[in-house]
């Protein structure tokens, strides 16, 4: 996976062991995408032969 520009932090968040709130929303969204597609897609070994 590539880096992003958002990973820039300053030094008192980075501290903090906590997602921070913008990752928590986007990891969530991609979960649940994730489940989405495999509801719909019932051949799992195809779903991940295309990564």
């Amino acid at each position: 996976m590539q880096k992003r520009q958002f990973t820039k932090y300053t030094g008192k968040s980075r501290s903090r062991s906590c997602t921070p709130p913008h990752w928590r929303s986007t990891v969530k969204d991609r979960k649940r995408e994730h489940v989405r597609k495999e509801k719909y897609d019932n051949n799992k070994e195809d779903f991940h032969s295309h990564r």
